[in-house]
């Protein structure tokens, strides 16, 4: 079986529509690839120091809606967790990997990166 055929069938690859010929990664395809990218340069492996957190916020329209869904998952393949719906944090310094998917996504305007640290000991006592 050749490899197209088989990236296609583990859902990486489909093929593109309207008769035109060759394929389009899929959004597992798009994943999978960005891990690889982050892997390559082992900036994935890398976490922040001193109990620092790299958060991503967004306020992305609703007219932008597919950007900010795929902008959502890509978050989710870059290992970050989801605070609140458009609160994303990561212990690990992927913020070139996130620079590159806001341009690539063109949400400049829309999204905020921030390198924050974590408070020991929790909230003050009132």
């Amino acid at each position: 079986m050749s490899a197209r055929r088989e990236l296609a069938r583990a859902g990486f690859l489909r093929q593109r529509r309207g008769g035109l010929e060759g394929y389009l990664l899929t959004e597992k395809g798009e994943c999978r690839v960005l891990r690889l990218k982050i892997a390559a340069s082992s900036l994935g492996q890398k976490k922040l120091p001193n109990r620092q957190w790299l958060m991503v916020f967004f306020d992305i329209p609703e007219k932008l809606r597919r950007q900010r869904d795929s902008f959502r998952r890509m978050l989710q393949c870059l290992s970050f967790e989801q605070l609140q719906l458009s609160i994303w944090v990561s212990r690990y310094d992927v913020v070139a990997a996130v620079r590159r998917l806001i341009t690539q996504f063109r949400l400049k305007p829309y999204v905020r990166v921030l390198i924050v640290r974590e408070i020991p000991g929790g909230p003050p006592a009132s």
